[in-house]
């Protein structure tokens, strides 16, 4: 039979695969359904608690035909010896509440399996789902049931098919009714039998019998005795005609029988009674649910020794009290929470904004309207499963941990075996065209044990983008992602020292391995034209040997087909312009070996490069050969911007750094820095490890990360080496860097120089915060009032408030709230437009900024968004297969800005003597995207880290296939966040800016 494109199968493509053996795992299944190749995840459900199979799970594809053709093949085939089910899925909840098109069979023969089951029931319409229940062993239990796509099938199949004979047995057949409704009660229920309770021990059957008998016919009546032959008080009656125990009910039910007032009413089976009684009590419990709705307060993060009166006292402040508990387990210790319900909605809201972070006994409190845990459930699987519009299935596998999925690779990576957490997470079925589904790649450290599986080696194997076979395994407990094994690159080519050239050419390339003096020129290939076809082999030969070679056995192989190439249109460059072009992905190789004209191209935009850097090292050494020539951080940074900058920018920049460095050098003129400290606020732009201890994904405390940093160590820092902060911090003459507030480095005198609370996957909003486990904008703002109640346990009262006033404040949010929640959370889109998500972001930083002018800060600075259409990471899910900036995105970004210099323009205007600055980020990183040859770059599309297009964070590991060796000259280090070399840029930009805080 064809299998119909219904509308729950026409995209996202989702199908649901049931009856599985427990031992089935994700890889298993994965191969069952290999066969077709718009293949992109799989998922086998498990329990949350116990980790075990739940014997169903789903598998995504690319193609709906591919899903059809998938049920048509393997519904009802053996998969380890079990016969399993392959249908649509349905996550359409009314769909399967109220059981549209679902009949129910009986009483067919043992014999009858899955497929007779649908053959039988084939002619009434199409089949969406058909099973026969089974026992352990397998053996049918001579029930099932057959979901059709309509009503109108399912009730033309009960009409015909009810009372007929098929196999020696009369089918029963009838529309699925659910459990619980079967159990209910109805008002017109038919009955004959009634239970009696409440009897005196002297009543009789006599009795009875003479009471009910006026009735109707009695067929049986008897009263429930002891072993010693009294009345245990209750009994039952049963009559010949329904209608008659009606009237005997409710004549009866109330009378009085002897002494007691009596029950009757219809007999009942236990699971009945013990249904209707949960129903009551549902209705009580919503009863009283809605009375208090808004009104009961749910108190958390409770030092143990508060009692409930001094928490009642706390909060009657704000309203009315009926009532204050703290919970408390069964030896009377405090769990840490309670509740408080006040007598209105308004009184509850009062006390949440009032008493939320507050410090109540030294711990800052967590206050927020009370809910009931199905509402609580149901609102935070929204928080931790936006789906991207046009990418991500309804129905598509979830990433265990509820971690946006930016945080899981492209096609590269290991099996993990890493436990997921709480929540649940939508991961797209493709980024764009030509790429697979996402996998997790191995999280770095112990107890993350690690696995592979080989797939056949085929032409260009490390292609990005062109590997067939990936799976994703998630469930709701620990669980896996699968991905088959890649070979992980190591650097590809040793690194010459040339400090002229260092930042742009790191790689000299040397054919063969062998060295030469690059003046007497180098050894050629034979060479038999200007493309691929240098050499006997073609591009078919040279696949091959890629494909059987080790990835620095490719580089080198690469190296050689390239080198007489570049050779003819530089000899003088060949070896720095070749390892120039060794950094790229070896697919860009391939198709520059390709592509005469690409190839020549490429080669003078390496000359260009070079020519630049070479010039401004130059122009560097003749501005200030003594000055520039020492190695302190400022004048690093000055050495740097001449290298890099534009002329303006590197004028600007040198300028400022100048300016430190002559302050700090001259003998009297400065012994401290520029300013008393430094108090970072944000998100992973500029965190330095506040995540590392944080239960969240999105860290940075491995390695790649920290790489080119101090020591070389990774530290939380999202970057390669340090961020535009660190080198600001430097420039203002601080001889170490502020602190991660949550580090074990924040204590004592430390403190002096200020902190960094900023969190990775925070940003105005705290919703955002909340979704990725960061610290929210609003327990930053906690964390500061803590840095100055530890600052003035050092210093003195007087010199404590000058430092919070003549410290800078630095605040940079934005770009998670837009990216890694409002484009990726429906529920956001569709609550608000962009312009009033913008305007909520707003509120939130004039309230952050009063707060903190409140708390005595007077030199505050935000930066404004970045490009974010830009971001590497943001150009593959939003670009729609386009390898340019997403414009629409870029456009929400500068319209954001706008609003933010006006709403800075109007704080300043309210409040007095505050210095506010917006650093513009916008322009001078577009401006390096836009001309990166000018900057000293060669790579402004993709970054260092893995591909280049999507890695952050876990993904962005040791293993990540294709990280490149050298990141001076990138852009971006990861999908999200500048390389070092950028920040070094960006840092000169903020320091221009900043004059009007800094003096």
């Amino acid at each position: 039979m064809a299998v119909p494109l219904t509308a729950a199968a026409t995209s996202p493509a989702s199908l649901y695969v049931g009856d599985l053996h427990p031992d089935v795992t994700d890889g298993a299944l994965f191969e069952a359904f290999a066969e077709f190749k718009s293949l992109t995840s799989v998922r086998i459900c498990r329990d949350s608690s116990t980790g075990r199979s739940l014997c169903y799970g789903y598998a995504n594809f690319l193609s709906p035909q591919d899903a059809a053709n998938a049920i048509e093949t393997k519904n009802h085939t053996l998969l380890h010896g079990k016969v399993i089910r392959v249908a649509w899925s349905c996550r359409d909840p009314d769909t399967r509440r109220t059981g549209k098109g679902n009949i129910f069979v009986k009483n067919f023969s043992e014999s009858l399996d899955n497929m007779g089951l649908q053959e039988l029931f084939k002619p009434f319409g199409d089949i969406l789902s058909c099973k026969v229940v089974t026992f352990e062993d397998g053996k049918s239990k001579g029930y099932g049931f057959v979901q059709f796509d309509s009503d109108e099938s399912a009730n033309a199949a009960i009409e015909k098919m009810n009372g007929s004979n098929v196999g020696g047995k009369q089918l029963y057949v009838a529309k699925f009714v659910k459990r619980s409704d079967r159990v209910l009660s109805r008002a017109n229920a038919k009955y004959t039998n009634l239970y009696m309770k409440n009897l005196d021990t002297d009543v009789t059957e006599e009795v009875l019998q003479e009471k009910f008998s006026g009735f109707g016919k009695i067929t049986s009546l008897i009263i429930v005795k002891n072993e010693n032959g009294t009345s245990r008080g209750f009994g039952f009656v049963n009559f010949d005609n329904p209608d008659d125990a009606k009237r005997a009910a409710e004549a009866m039910n109330g009378s009085q029988l002897g002494s007691k007032v009596i029950y009757v009413g219809r007999a009942q089976k236990r699971a009945e009674r013990d249904e209707i009684l949960r129903c009551h009590f549902e209705d009580t419990r919503k009863e009283s649910i809605l009375k208090y709705k808004d009104s009961n307060v749910y108190i958390k993060n409770i030092r143990d020794d508060v009692s409930d009166d001094e928490l009642k006292v706390h909060f009657s402040q704000c309203g009315t009290i009926t009532s204050a508990k703290i919970m408390r387990d069964d030896k009377g210790i405090s769990k840490g929470f309670g509740f408080v319900c006040f007598s209105n909605p308004d009184e509850a809201s009062r006390a949440v904004n009032s008493f939320h972070g507050y410090m109540f006994h030294r711990k800052p409190l967590y206050v927020a309207i009370a809910q009931r845990k199905e509402d609580r459930t149901a609102q935070l699987q929204l928080q931790y499963a936006p789906r991207i519009p046009g990418l991500a299935a309804a129905s598509s596998a979830v990433i265990p941990g509820g971690y946006h999925p930016y945080y899981f690779t492209g096609p590269s990576g290991l099996l993990s075996q890493a436990p997921s957490h709480p929540g649940l997470m939508y991961q797209p079925l493709g980024m764009r065209p030509g790429w697979r589904g996402n996998g997790l790649p191995p999280p770095i450290g112990p107890g993350f044990p690690t696995a592979s599986l080989p797939i056949p080696r085929g032409p260009l194997e490390g292609r990005r983008g062109r590997i067939n076979g990936h799976m994703i395994i998630q469930g709701g407990a620990p669980s896996a992602t699968y991905i088959p094994h890649l070979q992980q690159p190591t650097h590809p080519v040793p690194a010459i020292k040339d400090p002229s050239l260092q930042r742009v050419a790191q790689h000299g390339y040397v054919p063969n391995g062998r060295s030469r003096e690059m003046s007497k020129g180098p050894e050629v290939m034979p060479s038999g034209s200007d493309t691929a076809e240098a050499g006997p082999q073609g591009t078919e030969m040279l696949s091959s040997l890629l494909a059987a070679a080790s990835p620095d056995q490719q580089k080198q192989i690469l190296g050689e087909r390239l080198y007489p190439l570049v050779q003819k249109h530089k000899p003088d460059l060949v070896a720095k312009i070749t390892g120039m072009l060794l950094e790229m992905d070896n697919s860009e190789l391939l198709l520059l070996l390709e592509s005469p004209e690409s190839l020549g191209a490429k080669v003078e935009e390496a000359v260009q490069v070079l020519e630049i850097s070479k010039s401004k090292s130059s122009n560097q050494a003749a501005l200030h050969p003594n000055l520039l020539s020492s190695s302190t951080p400022a004048k690093e940074m000055a050495n740097n911007a001449l290298s890099r900058c534009g002329c303006y920018r590197g004028f600007l920049f040198l300028m400022v750094a100048l300016l430190a460095v002559v302050l700090h050098t001259v003998p009297g003129v400065l012994a401290d820095p520029l300013v008393p400290a430094l108090c970072i606020f944000g998100d992973s732009v500029v965190d330095v490890g506040n995540n590392n201890g944080l239960i969240t994904l999105i860290k940075a405390n491995f390695p790649p990360y920290g790489r080119d940093f101090t020591d070389h160590l990774p530290t939380g820092r999202f970057c390669n080496g340090k961020l535009a902060t660190d080198l600001t911090a430097e420039s203002l003459g601080f001889t170490s860097y502020q602190p991660a507030f949550l580090s074990e480095d924040a204590v004592g005198k430390r403190l002096l120089i200020g902190a960094n609370f900023a969190s990775g996957g925070s940003g105005f909003y705290d919703g955002t915060a909340l979704t990725y486990g960061a610290i929210s904008l609003s327990r930053q703002l906690n964390y500061y009032k803590e840095w100055q109640s530890k600052v003035a346990d050092q210093v003195s009262e007087k010199k404590a408030n000058a430092i919070y006033s003549s410290a800078i404040h630095l605040l940079s949010a934005g770009s998670s709230d837009f990216i890694q929640n409002y484009y990726v959370n429906p529920l956001l889109k569709q609550l608000y437009s962009t312009n009033q998500f913008s305007d909520i972001l707003l509120q939130s930083y004039s309230s952050f900024i009063q707060n903190l002018y409140e708390l005595g800060a007077r030199r505050i600075g935000v930066t404004s968004l970045p490009p974010i259409g830009c971001l590497p990471a943001a150009i593959t899910v939003f670009g729609m297969g386009s390898n340019q900036c997403v414009d629409r995105l870029n456009k929400d970004a500068v319209s954001f800005n706008r609003k933010l210099n006006k709403t800075s323009e109007m704080l300043k205007t309210k409040l007095s003597d505050l210095k506010l600055v917006v650093f513009d980020i916008y322009h001078p990183l577009m401006d390096l995207i836009k001309n990166p040859a000018n900057n000293g770059f060669f790579e402004a599309r993709k970054a260092c880290c893995g591909t280049g297009t999507l890695e952050t964070s876990f993904l962005c590991n040791s293993r990540s296939v294709g990280t490149c060796s050298n990141a001076t000259g990138y852009i971006f280090w990861d999908g999200f966040h500048p390389s070092e070399a950028a920040n070094t840029i960006l840092a000169g930009d903020l320091l221009g800016q900043g004059f009007d805080l800094i003096f």
